[in-house]
């Protein structure tokens, strides 16, 4: 079998099942592996776009993932992140962990939030004191194809959904 993969130019690791990591999105947080033995099954049931956003809710999960217990009580929704425009924190197809109540707000952060026109998106968000402005930003380097968008925090003070603290993604 190995010897048809190599002729036919495919990558065997394709077929093989991923192992993922859970870590939290914050600097120099420790990646753990998601899927260790004490691990809790959990349901994705929403979409948010990393790119263009997304407003999806479903009856029926879009995924179930494995993630360690103590992330588990740590959020009360899962969202797969679908797009590239939080890539090098979140890649497309991984999936977020949102506190949607009693949550601390911190500029620089990373929220789940409702943008208008467009859906739920996941993006770092920024206060501008000076401007009275959010900044929503992506965590993808090119500005060109992802720009910051600026928000009066007056006219949106609803914006945010909740906080992002967990992501899971396959290796």
């Amino acid at each position: 079998m190995l010897r048809y993969i190599d002729v036919l130019g495919l990558d065997i690791h394709d077929y093989l099942p991923r192992p993922a990591t859970i870590r939290r999105p914050t600097p120099n947080a420790p990646i753990e592996r998601a899927d260790a033995d004490d691990s809790v099954a959990i349901h994705v049931y929403a979409l948010a776009g990393a790119g263009p956003a997304f407003d999806l809710e479903e009856n029926d999960p879009l995924a179930t993932i494995r993630i360690p217990p103590d992330y588990a009580m740590r959020c009360d929704c899962a969202l797969m992140v679908k797009g590239d425009s939080m890539a090098g924190t979140v890649r497309n197809g991984g999936v977020v962990g949102v506190i949607r109540q009693n949550f601390d707000f911190a500029s620089g952060e990373i929220y789940a939030v409702r943008l208008p026109y467009e859906g739920v998106s996941i993006k770092r968000v920024i206060v501008d004191d000076a401007t009275g402005e959010y900044i929503i930003r992506s965590d993808n380097p090119d500005r060109d194809k992802y720009p910051d968008r600026r928000l009066p925090i007056a006219e949106y003070a609803d914006i945010i959904l909740g906080r992002v603290v967990w992501v899971w993604q396959a290796v």
